[in-house]
């Protein structure tokens, strides 16, 4: 039987790459926000808040890396999100 007091890091598959695990994790939050926009416990705006907030502290992380903004996945990938809940607003 697995372990499942151990962090969901050490029960990763060890053959299953770093960034599927990170893409994964990108669309099950994306389909949380939408859920939860969907439900009406979570404003559009308020969702629209919380990619912008996630944007921008990639964004202040990737700037004190050194690394591009403009050619960052995980940005385009939030921003996708973004454009995505977008347009869900009536």
């Amino acid at each position: 039987m697995a372990d499942t007091t151990a962090p969901v890091t050490d029960r990763r598959d060890p053959e299953l790459p770093a960034a599927d695990c990170c893409l994964t994790a990108l669309f099950l939050v994306e389909s949380l926000l939408h859920g939860l926009v969907a439900q009406s416990v979570l404003s559009t705006d308020n969702a629209l808040a919380i990619v912008r907030t996630a944007i921008d502290a990639l964004a202040e992380v990737e700037h004190e890396r050194g690394t591009q903004l403009t050619r960052s996945a995980g940005v385009g990938m939030l921003t996708l999100i973004e454009i995505s809940l977008a347009a869900n607003r009536s």
